[in-house]
């Protein structure tokens, strides 16, 4: 297939469209059919000009050209100009109003179908579409098996109703084809309804073909190997040379599969024409309709992908659904290998399925019913594929923070901020990081904030941080917060004990004073690190000129002077019994300890004692609230 072929075919379809548009508006209508049938030509114009644009710009590549050309043949022209020409003068509005009931131009779905290849880049590889319940998936799935033709691919949808049939004979081979191929045109979508107070409120045929599905796969798996087995046979009697390779096919295949993923029962196909499953523990055998739903599901999809057309696109929703996900990896990595011919593209929510893909990675950023699907490509990124997707698909704003997850940070911000996705990682090195490596992304919904303790960080660094969305806390870490003299109080009075809020400061600023060396050390360790990293010593061009440069380097640091004005920080606070300011800078995670004395707790339980008031009381959230950064 050429440019000029694909340039050709729209052109003629537009004038199709035209003479089309020309006709009916001729007839000046106001019937809701008739409008909105114009509505979808002029819907069917649009998308092909945007094909049109495509092409002069080269951004469709020529191995593309005959799927597009399939999804511009589905826009159904032809017959309503025949019905048009055939009518008299004065055109029936009746028989106009039937056939556009009847006959849909199908535009939007052809939209929707060209843009998808559009923005997964023409399938120029396996894909992985990752999106949150809710946000289209399947809708997309079905508009896109409306749409796409039997030669270009396949849509296996998610909602299956997994009914195994048994069969009298072998099944005719060209029949069964084509029944096949005529059941991938007529898909009945899962979402639709019923009234529940009525028994016959969906048609019988139609339930019938949404639970036949299973019926037409395994039909033409079985006449295909029927067929394979009588051209062996005929060969053979008629002197043609025949090798035994001639005799397997598709279904020998899915069930070499299936007992290979299936390992404690085996698989095959009787005398009587049926499917059996063995049980290899005890010998007992069961009919195929008996299986489990993982079990069904595994040979539907081995059969769906043996019997796609040579070339095809692969598109599946929700992969893993009914399948251990020991065997769902296997499953897909044998069919991928199986099929090189083909593209795989797969619709799911897991993003451990999704990270195990050797595929091209894209998320559905937004969703607007019906047809609105907004698909971005997953850049490459410092955080982790298997988070960072699910990060992306997240309608709250990211919150990172340290921690582990059932640490003390992870369970206070959980309660303070429900309406952020929490995300702890192990170091503030990896939340600062993370951070930053988010927000570089570009058309995401939504920005990252990270959280890490104040720890012995100078104020200089702290307002650094800060211009990149990165906070610390007026406390020195997180523990600190239940040291807040107000929600102590709140606490005590919720227990309905009495504290000592004057001998809870003494003691603080008296450990404070005790640890007043290790505390300065600590700040001067830190701040040595954090001028470090901000400079760096001088290229030196030999040893002495190197040493020279590191003595000044040293020395421009002014350790002594650091490590003073930090004791004398400390002295002042001690002195002044400023107890805020003793939270804010004094570093050390026993503290809490304070408040199980003075209020006769075993160790180490007041941190969860405060963490279920928290849950449990407004102003104690926003005394933390006013104590962390307000974002």
């Amino acid at each position: 297939m050429t440019k000029e072929i694909t340039t050709n075919l729209i052109i003629e379809k537009q004038d199709q469209l035209k003479i089309i548009k020309e006709k009916i508006n001729s007839l000046n209508s106001q019937d809701p059919v008739i409008l909105e049938y114009l509505e979808n030509l002029t819907s069917a114009e649009n998308y092909l000009n945007k094909i049109n644009t495509d092409l002069n710009e080269d951004i469709i590549p020529d191995t593309f050209y005959d799927k597009v050309n399939n999804t511009i043949v589905t826009l159904n022209t032809n017959d309503i100009i025949i019905l048009l020409n055939s009518e008299s003068q004065t055109i029936n509005i009746e028989n106009l109003k039937y056939y556009c009931t009847s006959n849909p131009l199908d535009s939007v779905d052809a939209l929707i179908t060209y843009k998808f290849y559009k923005d997964l880049d023409f399938f120029t590889e396996n894909i992985v579409v990752v999106g949150a319940n809710g946000s289209g998936k399947s809708t997309l799935a079905d508009s896109l098996k409306s749409i796409i033709n039997e030669r270009d691919g396949i849509v296996i949808s998610a909602q299956k109703l997994l009914i195994v049939p048994t069969f009298d004979n072998i099944p005719n081979f060209n029949n069964s084809t084509q029944e096949y191929n005529q059941y991938q045109n007529s898909y009945i979508d899962s979402k639709v309804t019923y009234n529940a107070s009525r028994t016959d409120d969906i048609p019988y045929n139609e339930t019938k073909k949404y639970s036949s599905e299973y019926k037409y796969v395994l039909k033409a798996l079985m006449a295909e190997r029927g067929y394979k087995r009588n051209v062996f046979c005929d060969n053979f009697q008629n002197g043609v040379n025949v090798n035994k390779n001639d005799l397997y096919s598709k279904l020998d295949t899915a069930i070499e599969i299936w007992n290979s993923l299936i390992e404690h029962r085996e698989m095959f196909f009787s005398e009587n024409n049926d499917i059996v499953i063995k049980d290899i523990v005890d010998n007992s055998q069961y009919p195929a309709y008996k299986m489990s739903d993982g079990e069904k599901i595994i040979l539907f999809l081995i059969g769906r992908v043996l019997l796609a057309n040579t070339n095809s696109m692969i598109i599946i929703d929700e992969p893993e659904m009914y399948l251990h996900k020991v065997i769902v990896n296997k499953l897909w990595d044998t069919l991928e290998n199986l099929r090189q011919d083909c593209i795989f593209v797969y619709l799911t929510h897991d993003l451990d399925f999704a990270s195990s893909r050797k595929a091209k990675k894209y998320w559905i950023k937004d969703f607007k019913y019906p047809t609105e699907w907004d698909i971005e490509i997953i850049p490459e990124n410092d955080i982790p594929e298997n988070l960072l997707m699910k990060l992306l698909g997240s309608r709250k704003k990211i919150l990172f923070c340290e921690g582990k997850n059932n640490s003390l940070d992870i369970k206070i911000f959980e309660i303070l901020f429900s309406n952020y996705t929490i995300t702890p990682l192990s170091s503030c090195t990896d939340v600062i990081n993370y951070v930053r490596s988010f927000n570089k992304i570009p058309n995401k919904n939504i920005e990252a904030i990270g959280f890490i303790d104040r720890d012995f960080r100078v104020q200089e660094q702290i307002d650094k941080f800060e211009t990149e969305n990165i906070f610390s806390y007026s406390v020195a870490e997180i523990e600190n917060l239940f040291l807040i003299k107000d929600f102590v109080q709140k606490y005590a009075e919720y227990k309905k004990e009495t504290i000592d809020l004057q001998e809870l400061e003494d003691k603080v600023i008296t450990l404070l004073e005790r640890n007043k060396i290790t505390q300065a050390s600590n700040f001067l360790s830190s701040n040595i690190n954090y001028k470090f990293s901000e400079s760096h010593v001088k290229k030196g061009n030999s040893f002495d000129e190197a040493k020279s440069h590191l003595n000044t380097f040293i020395n421009e640091l002014n350790i002594n002077e650091i490590y003073s004005e930090r004791i004398v920080l400390l002295d002042k606070i001690i002195t002044e019994k400023n107890y805020s300011e003793a939270i804010l800078l004094y570093n050390n995670k026993g503290l809490l300890g304070v408040i199980e004395e003075l209020l006769s707790l075993r160790t180490n339980t007041y941190r969860f004692k405060a963490l279920e008031f928290l849950n449990l009381d407004e102003d104690a959230k926003t005394i933390l609230k006013n104590a962390l950064p307000n974002i």
